[in-house]
């Protein structure tokens, strides 16, 4: 049995004549549909899967993985995942059911890292566009490389550090993570580009009261 399997499609949206509803169907057929490899939408998961839930964003359990939460303002924002050497950052996103939210926000995140003195620069993968940023010489900083992932009304920003954001051979040491992520957009109704923030596994944020108590 494999881990994750397709739900089947409601009966009737193929067959709904196009000159209907030309708007509608141009919009159904825009929308982001996601493939048999992860990261996968929560429709498209078998319910018998473990996963690390941290709410929209899950993960699958993968040996030697660590996960550092990303907080800002007293907000989960995002998650930092390391595997051996090589190591990224996930964000998601609320997105427009048409899809084009990665193609829309690439262009402010260019600008953004230029305005900060950052060398930044639009780059062509087998996953798409990508942004490729790197810090000024002498900065410690490191380089990222960010790719934007597309599923129904979400948008995943998955940005490799380091090494990986330089090198294929160190990206593709991550699949095992990234090829497993799911994501949980939710119902609620939030604008093209919001934030959609995380929570903390129960066992996690346990774990992590005792070493606040401790310190």
């Amino acid at each position: 049995m494999g881990l994750f399997s397709r739900r089947k499609k409601k009966q009737g949206l193929a067959e709904e004549p196009v000159a209907d509803k030309a708007a509608e169907a141009e919009a159904l057929s825009a929308e982001v549909e996601r493939p048999h490899v992860g990261p996968f939408d929560i429709s498209q998961v078998d319910d018998s899967v473990q996963l690390i839930d941290f709410g929209p964003i899950k993960l699958p359990y993968v040996q030697g993985m660590q996960i550092n939460p990303l907080p800002h303002e007293n907000q989960l924002i995002g998650l930092r995942v390391i595997l051996g050497t090589a190591a990224f950052e996930l964000g998601a996103f609320a997105a427009p059911r048409s899809g084009g939210a990665w193609a829309a926000s690439a262009p402010a995140m260019l600008e953004g890292f230029t305005q900060m003195g950052w060398h930044a620069e639009k780059v062509s993968l087998a996953e798409g566009d990508a942004v490729l940023a790197r810090p000024p010489k002498g900065e410690e900083q490191l380089p990222s490389l960010t790719v934007g992932v597309e599923g129904p009304r979400w948008l995943l920003r998955v940005c490799y550090l380091g090494s990986a954001a330089l090198e294929e051979s160190a990206r593709r040491s991550l699949d095992p993570v990234l090829t497993g992520i799911v994501i949980d957009r939710g119902s609620e109704p939030k604008a093209p580009g919001d934030r959609l923030l995380l929570t903390l596994p129960p066992e996690l944020a346990e774990q992590i009261a005792e070493q606040n108590e401790q310190a």
